[in-house]
C-alpha cells in the first residue's frame, strides 16, 4: 500500500472518506477502500480538527497537541485501510474548520464521499449527528453513510434497494441505481412507499383504491425503467409498491439489504435533506447512499400531493 500526506482538495482520489477516529470512522475507511477497489481509484482520508475547543486564556485556540491527535487519527486510518487492502493507494489530509464544510471542500471532484453512520441519541446529535446530514445535503457527489457495526453477509448476491418518489424526482437516481447494481453484480429492488395523511388514508385508499393505485404505480415505474432494463440485462430488478410511510418502509428494508439509495434534489436551490433521507441516515441498519439528482418540472398539485405522501397516479 502506498500513502502520502497533505493532499490538495479533491486531488485525483475517486473516494474521499472522513474519519474522526471512532469505530464508525474506521467502518467508513474500510467501506471506502472496498469502493475504491471496485472502481480502480485511490482513497483520500480526511480528518478535520475541531474549530473550537475551550481553553484557558493565553493558550492558543487550537494547540499543537490537537494537531498531534489529528495526525495519530490519520495514521490509525491508514492502518485500517492497509488491513482491508494491502494494495490500496491512500492519501491523508489534516484540515481544520467547520467539519462538514471542510469535508465537502476536501472532496473536490471526487466520485464519492464516505462517512461513518452517526447514531448518537438526543442532544448529542446537535454536535455529531448534524455532520453527516450536512455533508449529505451539500456534497456535489453521492455520499454513503456506513453504520459502525455493519458487515456484508458473505456467500450471497448483494441486494440494493432504491427509494422511488416519482418520475420527476428519480430521473437521475434510477440510472445511477442500475449502474451501482451492475458494478456490484447485485439484485435491485425499486421500492415505492406511500401513505395519505390522516383519515384520508383509511377512508379513501384502504377502503376503495389501494389495489388500483398499486397497479398504476407499478405500471408507471416499469414504463420508466424499460430502457434501463434493456441496457442492463444482467441486473435482476424487482418493483415493490407498499402502503407505508416511506421512511419506515425503507428502514425496514435496510435490515436485509447491502445498500439503500435515496435522492436529494441538487438543483432545487435549497441545501437540505428531505425527512426520509434524514431519518434513514440516523436509523437505517445498512449503508445509505444519498445521490444528488435533478428535479424535473412537476405540476404544483402533483408535487403538493407527493409531499403529503400520496401514491403515484
Amino acid at each position: 500500500m502506498s500513502t502520502s500526506a497533505g493532499a490538495q482538495a479533491g486531488g485525483n482520489a475517486g473516494v474521499v472518506v472522513a474519519t474522526d477516529g471512532s469505530a464508525a470512522g474506521s467502518a467508513a475507511v474500510r467501506y471506502a477502500v472496498a469502493q475504491a477497489r471496485r472502481t480502480g481509484t485511490g482513497v483520500h482520508v480526511v480528518h478535520v480538527l475541531p474549530s473550537y475547543v475551550p481553553v484557558v486564556p493565553m493558550l492558543p485556540l487550537i494547540p499543537d497537541d490537537l494537531h498531534a491527535v489529528g495526525r495519530s487519527i490519520l495514521v490509525e486510518a491508514v492502518q485500517v485501510a492497509s488491513e482491508a487492502d494491502p494494495h490500496a493507494v491512500v492519501r491523508t489530509e489534516l484540515r481544520s474548520g467547520p467539519t462538514a464544510r471542510e469535508i465537502v471542500e476536501a472532496a473536490g471532484a471526487a466520485r464519492l464521499i464516505v462517512v461513518g453512520h452517526e447514531s448518537t441519541p438526543g442532544w448529542e446529535r446537535v454536535f455529531t449527528g448534524a455532520i453527516t446530514l450536512e455533508v449529505a445535503a451539500h456534497a456535489p457527489c453521492p455520499v454513503i453513510s456506513v453504520p459502525e457495526d455493519w458487515t456484508r453477509e458473505e456467500g450471497r448476491r448483494e441486494r440494493i434497494v432504491v427509494g422511488y418518489q416519482d418520475v420527476a424526482h428519480e430521473a437521475d437516481l434510477l440510472p445511477h441505481a442500475f449502474v451501482v447494481a451492475a458494478a456490484r453484480d447485485a439484485d435491485l429492488t425499486i421500492l415505492h412507499a406511500w401513505k395519505l395523511p390522516g383519515c384520508y388514508d383509511d377512508m379513501i385508499v384502504r377502503r376503495t383504491h389501494e389495489d388500483e393505485w398499486h397497479a398504476a404505480a407499478r405500471e408507471r415505474i416499469e414504463s420508466q425503467i424499460a430502457g434501463l432494463r434493456a441496457d442492463n440485462p444482467e441486473v435482476e430488478v424487482d418493483v415493490s409498491v407498499v402502503h407505508d410511510q416511506p421512511a419506515h418502509a425503507l428502514r425496514e428494508a435496510s435490515k436485509d439489504v447491502d445498500l439503500l439509495l435515496v435522492g436529494r434534489h441538487a438543483d432545487s436551490g435549497v441545501r437540505h435533506l428531505g425527512s426520509t433521507a434524514r431519518a434513514l441516515l440516523r436509523e437505517a441498519t445498512c449503508p445509505v447512499e444519498v445521490v444528488p439528482t435533478r428535479l424535473l418540472g412537476t405540476p404544483d398539485e402533483e408535487l403538493r400531493l407527493e409531499r403529503a405522501g400520496a401514491p403515484l397516479k
